[in-house]
């Protein structure tokens, strides 16, 4: 009766280990090379940038 459940969540369980494997593999060899490393750095401060220009968008007086 209870073996769908089990077989559920062996299946989930199963996927996340196997997502942390593979994420944690990308993050190494990302963060073991240098020139990733600064591209990596580029990317996020872009993004930074991007972001803060966004989301920090002050009203004028004129529209008001």
């Amino acid at each position: 009766m209870l073996y769908p459940l089990k077989f559920a969540a062996a299946s989930v369980l199963l996927a996340g280990v196997t997502a942390d494997a593979i994420g944690s593999a990308a993050t190494f060899i990302m963060l073991s090379d240098a020139k990733r490393r600064d591209h990596l750095k580029y990317c996020a401060d872009k993004i930074r940038n991007n972001c803060k220009t966004k989301f920090n968008i002050k009203p004028t007086s004129d529209s008001f």
